[in-house]
């Protein structure tokens, strides 16, 4: 009724989006499209333009119908780079959806760029993780405490961080250097007892090194 009765208004894309949204709650995908499109159509450079094509691919993915929302987000990240938030959230569910094919290789690389191009976002810091994640999978510890180390050069966010000094507790947990692993397991008890799942496993892994390291006391006071 709006879009009908002021055809000149200035929010014209606002409503074109908000009632692309309230098809695809209908699981109305052609009138969706429609409506997202006539966005583009009145004004390439909206900022709905972005919104909506993220909204489809959502609801693509949803749908599982990964073919469809992968190609909405190679278009997103080339045509909108300069779109932080977008790009690099496209860029992330790419290498999500390509680690989901189990296509690791692909999923490597999509996660790489989008953390190297992205680094100060969230999605780039996310990616980020997933790297440091697959490198710890197959065995790569030396590349798993590089990105780790970067991440934590790159953020100040205190759940990535919880998560990242918790993650290089472990790799060198695995190495059995023991001292090295409390460090940082110390790190999480001192600095983030607020994030309660790595808070927890790291005063576990800690108690850990402390009783592999012969500090028996130190474990017992862990523990309790």
């Amino acid at each position: 009724s709006y879009l009908k009765s002021y055809p000149s208004a200035q929010r014209q894309d606002e409503a074109l989006y908000l009632l692309g949204r309230t098809y695809l709650s209908m699981n109305d995908i052609a009138q969706a499209q429609e409506a997202f499109a006539s966005i583009a159509r009145k004004d390439p450079k909206s900022r709905y333009v972005v919104s909506s094509s993220m909204d489809l691919a959502e609801y693509y993915t949803r749908s599982a119908n990964m073919a469809s929302a992968d190609s909405i987000y190679r278009i997103i990240v080339r045509d909108h780079r300069s779109d932080t938030a977008a790009a690099s959230l496209a860029g992330y569910e790419l290498a999500e959806h390509a680690r989901m094919r189990e296509d690791t290789i692909a999923a490597l690389e999509l996660y790489r760029q989008t953390a190297d191009e992205y680094p100060m976002s969230e999605s780039g810091a996310q990616a980020r993780c997933k790297l440091a994640q697959l490198h710890r999978r197959a065995g790569r510890l030396d590349s798993t405490r590089f990105h780790l180390n970067v991440l934590a050069q790159r953020t100040d966010a205190p759940l990535i961080v919880a998560n990242v000094l918790y993650d290089l507790g472990t790799s060198y947990m695995r190495e059995k250097n023991f001292d090295l692993a409390v460090t940082y397991f110390e790190r999480v008890r001192d600095d983030h007892a607020g994030i309660e799942d790595r808070y927890t496993l790291s005063m576990l892994g800690l108690g850990e090194c402390y009783e592999a390291l012969n500090r028996k006391p130190d474990a017992i006071q862990t523990y309790q």
